[in-house]
């Protein structure tokens, strides 16, 4: 077990750690988990120029990850560097705990192969490099796996509800992880309170301790959070919609067509928790989301099932032909590493794109086109500006920034312009913790995100026409990335 730990963690070092900093490029939404994190680590729950009450369709992540988070990128100053060594470490820890659970169940050979699957798989690489709170809801469904696959008892059904709770501490995500875990248990009512009960008490708790920190606003939030996945569900999952998504998903890869068929095989009397596992958190997420694997943050919570189910399913398959077949009996000792050694030369693969930080993002329109030229313009605005000044600009450029920052959605809610799905109705100004008034602003940075995208949400054009900025003189520029001076700005 040792040896094959520290296999793990030497193929997780090699994938993981080099140019962790700019490889994958920096995204928006890590960013956010970032910010938010930092604040946590200084007790102040906000994000940005908004009060963030972590159940909104602004920020719906829960704190207790995005305080990990904030502490990691202590270590590093502030930087996205300790955030996302976080992030690789969850992943490091979530093959390492299925090769535990399912060494000891199936063999060591088995574990490593899920580990080796796992590790390699080019989006894992990716995405557990990315800080999302999604990695940690995988990593306490493999280890809820490790448990459900044993014989249930009182104490394992409890350890698997602890599992989820982790889980439940990062994410609303894990509410599905914890309904698909019970289903594991459906015959077994007595199972369900022990499973169950922890993630709930995570969630009730922070709920509450965020309602007595922001009264009515938690509350406020969760129902319009509701509202848009109901609509989300209707446009993207309704019908036969579903059933395409379900295809679609599952056909994007040969990873994800050969997980499907591990999927089946797993079903069996000894391995099904893995199955009904991985097949209902597939259909939970595929139903608000027609683009999940473009958009692949949100599969990262059924990855590490589905790597599990590829390495039983076909691994057990394997060893089942080993024993039926004379000629293959004598050879059994070498056959049964196949597998495992032919995931690990697939995982190989991945090291040029790795050592040359040119991973395949397929997202490439929404992170940055380079994180140099956002470092040159945050330099040129931390030198022209003072902390009580406010720059708007895209999160992506704002987390370098020592004054304060506000993005134009936010901006335009704070003029009573809706911004698309994270601002479609303006919040008061009393959820403001300081103006997000463009008005106000000493510059307008405008980056490659905001014209793909940003300008594009709600009512924001219109709200940056009624603003005037097209009037704005352009002082500064560093690759895509244009600075727009205030010419009503005054000092304070």
């Amino acid at each position: 077990m040792a040896w094959g730990l520290g296999l793990i963690t030497l193929l997780w070092a090699i994938l993981y750690l080099p140019n962790l900093r700019t490889s994958p490029p920096w995204y928006g939404d890590e960013i956010l988990t970032l910010d938010i994190g930092k604040a946590l680590s200084r007790g102040e729950l906000v994000n940005r120029a908004v009060y963030c009450t972590f159940n909104s369709p602004t920020y719906n992540y829960q704190p207790g990850f995005a305080w990990c988070v904030g502490w990691f990128s202590r270590l590093t100053q502030g930087d996205i560097l300790g955030g996302r060594l976080l992030s690789t470490l969850v992943g490091w820890a979530t093959a390492a705990a299925g090769f535990w659970f399912f060494s000891r169940k199936f063999g060591i050979a088995i574990g490593l192969f899920y580990s080796f699957l796992l590790l390699g798989y080019a989006q894992a690489v990716i995405h557990y490099r990315w800080i999302y709170p999604h990695n940690v809801v995988g990593l306490s469904l493999v280890a809820a796996a490790g448990f459900l696959l044993r014989p249930a008892d009182f104490r394992k059904d409890w350890k698997v509800g602890g599992c989820l709770a982790v889980g439940a501490a990062a994410h609303l995500l894990a509410a599905h992880a914890t309904l698909v875990s019970g289903l594991c248990r459906l015959l077994r009512p007595k199972s369900w309170i022990p499973i169950g009960l922890p993630p709930l008490m995570v969630f009730g708790g922070t709920f509450a301790l965020l309602s007595l920190k922001f009264p009515g606003w938690v509350t406020e939030d969760f129902r319009a959070l509701l509202e848009q996945y109901a609509r989300y569900n209707e446009e993207n999952g309704s019908g036969a919609k579903l059933l395409v998504n379900i295809v679609n998903f599952f056909a994007q890869d040969p990873f994800h067509l050969l997980a499907a068929g591990g999927c089946l095989l797993v079903l069996t009397r000894r391995t099904y928790p893995l199955g009904i596992l991985s097949l209902g958190m597939v259909v939970l997420l595929t139903r608000n989301r027609q683009n999940l694997p473009l958009f692949y943050y949100q599969a990262m919570a059924v990855l590490p099932l589905l790597a599990a189910a590829s390495a039983v399913g076909y691994g057990r398959g394997w060893n089942y032909l080993i024993r039926r077949f004379l000629p293959m009996r004598k050879y059994r000792r070498g056959l049964r590493w196949l597998l495992p050694g032919g995931a690990l030369l697939v995982a190989l693969l991945q090291i040029p794109s790795v050592f040359g930080g040119r991973l395949p993002v397929r997202i490439t329109p929404w992170v940055v086109s380079s994180s140099s030229d956002y470092e040159v313009a945050a330099r040129w605005l931390n030198q022209n500006t003072k902390p009580q000044d406010l720059v708007i600009t895209y999160w992506n450029l704002g987390w370098l920034l020592q004054a304060k920052t506000a993005d134009v959605l936010t901006a335009a809610a704070w003029a009573g312009y809706p911004a698309g799905d994270y601002f479609p109705v303006p919040p008061q100004h009393s959820r403001f913790r300081y103006p997000a008034d463009l008005k106000q602003a000493k510059f307008f940075a405008i980056t490659e995100l905001d014209e793909r995208w940003a300008f594009g949400q709600g009512q924001v054009m219109t709200f940056l026409q009624a603003a005037g900025v097209q009037t704005w003189p352009l002082i500064f520029q560093a690759g895509p990335i244009k600075v727009l001076a205030n010419p009503a700005w005054r000092p304070e």
